[in-house]
């Protein structure tokens, strides 16, 4: 179960991180980073390349929400479905470890989507800047550790692009 919390946290703060950087103002950055903000310093670094940001935040999600629904099935489906034995029909041991596993996964969706999406998101888009200072750091650590990573992902992603006709748009626009 803490590990379930755990992984809300992670994906919570890949998506703050994210939307904040991308809705911080430039100004306002600068500004905070000229009176010594060093944070301020490093998110408006981190605004200077998004194209790497992205990649590494969205890295940060899918893996995040991988684990959680791996996790939940494997965990929260087996309590669930050990929750279900003892009510009064007589399901199969497949039918009943279906509909846990998917009860589990309803559950855990509801927590997913309010907790490390939404109010993420929300507290991103409330208080850019605020956010960006103090998450950014991390995440640029995050985005180091996975640097080959992200590069195979974007240069897959170009090559993609390039194949059905379209042109990557230039990082510096991203």
């Amino acid at each position: 179960m803490i590990a379930i919390v755990v992984l809300l946290a992670f994906n919570g703060f890949f998506v703050a991180a994210e939307f904040a950087l991308v809705r911080s103002r430039r100004t306002r950055l600068e500004s905070m980073a000229r009176t010594g903000d060093w944070k301020a310093r490093i998110a408006l670094r981190a605004s200077g390349n998004l194209a790497r940001v992205y990649s590494a935040s969205q890295l940060g999600v899918t893996l995040a929400s991988l684990a959680l629904g791996a996790l939940t099935e494997s965990s929260l489906g087996q309590w669930m479905a050990e929750a279900l034995k003892s009510l009064p029909l007589a399901m199969e041991i497949s039918v009943r470890v279906g509909v846990a596993a998917t009860i589990a996964l309803g559950i855990v969706t509801f927590f997913h989507v309010v907790f490390g999406e939404l109010a993420p998101r929300g507290a991103a888009l409330s208080h850019p800047e605020n956010v960006a200072r103090w998450l950014t750091p991390p995440l640029l650590m995050f985005a180091w550790l996975m640097t080959p990573f992200t590069f195979l992902l974007n240069k897959s992603s170009q090559i993609l692009l390039k194949a059905v006709g379209q042109k990557m748009a230039d990082p510096e626009e991203n």
